[in-house]
């Protein structure tokens, strides 16, 4: 895959944070999970059928589109699918879409 190629990328939040994503983006966040301390990050799945629900709850859920080159990537080595991501960048709000909302 070329490292300059655009891929489509999912991001799930909770409905509570639209507004905020609406005026600022996906901005990365560090956070804790359990034993495990993440770097600032913003989480997506690169596969539609297979969001990231982990990290939200099932319900009241707002499913944002985005692309990045390739090259900003990094496959999440705390999940066994490989669609779960996340990139270090922040995704500015000119270039994410709000697709879904499942309530």
């Amino acid at each position: 895959m070329n490292k300059t190629e655009k891929i489509i990328c999912y991001h799930v939040s909770s409905i509570a944070k639209r507004d905020f994503i609406l005026e600022n983006g996906l901005i990365p966040l560090a956070k804790t999970e359990g034993s495990i301390k993440y770097e600032p990050r913003v989480f997506f799945s690169t596969d539609k059928t297979r969001l990231g629900f982990d990290y939200v709850d099932y319900s009241n859920i707002d499913v944002w589109k985005f692309k990045i080159s390739a090259g900003l990537i990094k496959h999440d080595g705390n999940t066994s699918f490989k669609c779960f991501c996340y990139t270090n960048q922040k995704i500015d709000k000119s270039k994410i879409q709000l697709v879904e909302t499942v309530v």
